[in-house]
């Protein structure tokens, strides 16, 4: 009695639900048209968003056991639209799709059942503004004195492929932002929202440099402009020395001789600790090679032997060489002996001054003189007298006549 009852009751859920399936396929109708979601304004170029699309018979009501196939189009030409979709019995006679508009203004799209192009649905009147990208910029690395370099970026966040426009690359010499700009501009086509590199840039001086990256934007994109993107211009290799030495020396005594290593721009290659040799043009010197370089800058103290006018320094490391400026090298002075002073003579007692006599002291005098005069004159006559009367006495033939 029991199983009786349980196939009743089960025969009876049968036919209910056989009538309930029954009504909805009559209360659904066919397949009129597709609806859509409302789709808000505006929608940026450039950037997808999501329609929700559904099969719905003459009176809206939604057939859910559509299984046919739609076909997107819209009066974007550049917009990026799914591709044909069969709807399956898990839909239910909804399904939502991606879509992107890629070009500014009023846009619509549309969707057609592919079976019967009669059914259709579409959305018009939707805003579609300018997108704004991101332009991102890398500056060079390793980047030489004398040798080309290039800037390159990525635009991204544009309405798709038909991006267009250009790209301005501007290099600068310094720190940002009060560098000085190097040269002219370089300004690249966007195609299809790639961006070319620039031009290539080449720069003689080693030093801190950097670059700005702007986009111009177009009609469906807005402008945008990169990071500043700072970078190093170094030097290039050794090329040869600059020697500095004084304007004049003395042979023997030592002075100081700088020598600076320099790519072929005039930059000091700080990298170079090497020791180049020395020689000099009038003679010898001492010693024949330099320190060790610091940053690039030899300091050596050397000693040269011979004097001479316009002598000059070479320094030398193996095909790199650098002479100094002409300078003067004047002999050492010849030691002076100092003479041994002799001592000094003993100075003669000075006399007391004689008094000077008066008048009459001097007529004294001269009187005195006068009579000792005489007094001689009669002395020596009386010798003479003397002598001739011996004469005469040894000779008596002899007559001595007054």
């Amino acid at each position: 009695m029991k199983k009786l009852q349980i196939l009743i009751i089960a025969f009876l859920i049968s036919l209910a639900i056989c009538a309930f399936v029954s009504m909805q396929a009559k209360a659904q109708g066919t397949l009129d048209h597709f609806g859509f979601n409302a789709i808000s304004s505006p929608q940026t170029a450039g950037t997808s968003f999501t329609i929700t699309v559904t099969a719905q018979d003459s009176s809206d009501a939604t057939i859910t056991d559509y299984s046919g196939t739609v076909n997107f189009t819209s009066t974007d030409s550049h917009a990026v639209l799914p591709s044909n979709y069969t709807f399956v019995p898990g839909d239910d006679g909804t399904h939502s799709f991606s879509v992107t508009l890629e070009t500014a203004g009023s846009q619509s799209i549309t969707a057609t059942d592919t079976s019967n192009s009669s059914i259709t649905g579409s959305q018009s009147g939707i805003t579609v503004g300018l997108a704004s990208p991101t332009l991102t910029s890398t500056a060079p690395s390793g980047a030489v004195a004398g040798t080309g370099f290039t800037d390159s970026s990525v635009l991204a966040g544009t309405s798709g492929s038909n991006a267009g426009g250009t790209a301005t690359y501007t290099l600068y010499s310094g720190t940002y932002p009060s560098g000085t700009q190097v040269g002219s501009s370089s300004v690249v086509t966007v195609t299809s929202g790639v961006v070319p590199n620039s031009a290539s840039f080449n720069v003689t001086t080693a030093g801190s440099y950097y670059f700005t990256a702007v986009y111009s934007g177009d009609s469906n994109n807005n402008g945008a402009s990169s990071s500043v993107e700072t970078f190093t211009v170094n030097t290039g290799s050794l090329d040869h020395f600059v020697v500095s030495a004084p304007s004049s020396a003395t042979a023997g005594t030592a002075f100081t001789l700088t020598v600076t290593a320099k790519d072929a721009y005039g930059n000091t290659v700080t990298s170079y600790t090497g020791t180049p040799s020395l020689t000099y043009s009038a003679g010898s010197i001492s010693p024949s090679a330099m320190n060790a370089f610091v940053n690039g800058v030899g300091s050596t103290s050397v000693t040269v032997t011979t004097a001479g006018l316009s002598v000059t320094i070479t320094a030398t490391a193996g095909s790199h060489t650098g002479t100094s400026n002409s300078f003067t090298v004047t002999a050492a002075s010849t030691p002076t002996q100092t003479p041994t002073p002799s001592p000094s003579p003993t100075a003669a007692p000075t006399s007391a001054p004689t008094p000077t006599p008066t008048q009459s002291q001097t007529l004294a005098l001269e009187t005195m003189g006068q009579y000792l005069l005489v007094i001689v004159a009669a002395v020596i006559l009386g010798a003479v007298i003397i002598w001739l009367v011996i004469q005469k006495r040894k000779r008596p033939n002899i007559i001595v006549l007054n």
